[in-house]
């Protein structure tokens, strides 16, 4: 019985303690929009452990229909999600959707004032992480149309044409030679994206 004791109080204290450590940023977090703002320990970045668990409540926005963007350096290293409610990955789990999932350093949610805080969590830690980061409240507008400009602009690199061609054409160009089906073919899909990214 002796023997037994000691080991059923050291799974009482396992299983009361905490999966996820709660970080707590300092200064604190605030929901005002302006530019982006450093999230540190005091004056030091976050030092994450491999394999680790965490979560970092965020105030809810100022107004409606604002995003939560978040700017960071180790976005491939950890596995993470937004939630508007947590009880330390316990019950349903309503992940928030990753309005730049396809980027490699940031990520962005919209969120509104209907709860009083969200939390991001910190799933799994793939490697030790000095978690360089920044946070950022804006409209849901602004976000979007900063993201869609520089998506816009690249669209636009991407489908100009060389002109090079179209201009050396005089009564002694040769279209002996010119693949006619292949440029097609180029220019359709050109102009396919344009009218696409223009209607949008």
């Amino acid at each position: 019985m002796r023997r037994i004791l000691p080991l059923i109080l050291f799974s009482i204290f396992l299983g009361g303690c905490a999966a996820y450590k709660e970080l707590s940023p300092k200064p604190e977090l605030s929901p005002a929009e302006r530019g982006y703002i450093e999230l540190k320990d005091n004056d030091e970045n976050f030092k994450l452990d491999k394999d680790g668990k965490y979560f970092i409540r965020f105030p809810k926005p100022e107004r409606d229909q604002f995003t939560i963007v978040l700017r960071l350096n180790s976005k491939s290293a950890l596995r993470y999600y937004l939630t508007d409610k947590f009880d330390d990955g316990k019950g349903d789990i309503n992940r928030m959707k990753d309005e730049a999932s396809g980027q490699d350093t940031i990520s962005a949610y919209f969120v509104s004032t209907s709860v009083p805080e969200y939390f991001w969590v910190i799933d799994s830690v793939i490697s030790d992480v000095n978690l360089a980061m920044t946070y950022r409240y804006m409209p849901q507008w602004r976000f979007t149309f900063e993201n869609k400009y520089a998506e816009y602009k690249q669209i636009l690199e991407d489908n100009t044409v060389e002109r090079t061609t179209y201009n050396s054409i005089d009564n002694d160009f040769s279209f002996s030679d010119f693949p006619f089906s292949q440029e097609l073919s180029r220019v359709q899909a050109r102009t396919k994206k344009v009218r696409a990214m223009k209607e949008e």
